[in-house]
């Protein structure tokens, strides 16, 4: 019996390069794929950053309302000291005249 072997050979050339680019269709799915999953992961990331921010700015605002009345309290301490001073300077003076 005696086969045709071009036939068959034409067949096999067709089908390496279907299954090349089956495979190039799989390969740029699952980049496409892996896309889709990093840019969920990506957004996730994000949201998850801008809570971080929020608290981060609720907390630095209280820090500052803090400071701010820390640094009236030590303005008052300094004139109450610096009063007290004068007085205590100006009484030196009286007692040594």
């Amino acid at each position: 019996m005696a086969f045709n072997l071009l036939p068959i050979i034409k067949l096999l050339s067709k089908s390496g390069s279907i299954a090349t680019t089956v495979n190039n269709i799989i390969r740029q799915y699952n980049i496409v794929k892996n896309t889709a999953a990093d840019q969920k992961e990506l957004q996730k990331a994000l949201q998850l950053q801008a809570s971080i921010n929020e608290q981060l700015e609720q907390q630095i605002n209280l820090l500052q309302t803090a400071l701010i009345k820390l640094q009236k309290s030590l303005k008052t301490v300094l004139y109450i000291v610096f009063t007290a001073l004068l007085i205590s300077v100006a009484a030196l003076l009286i007692g040594i005249l």
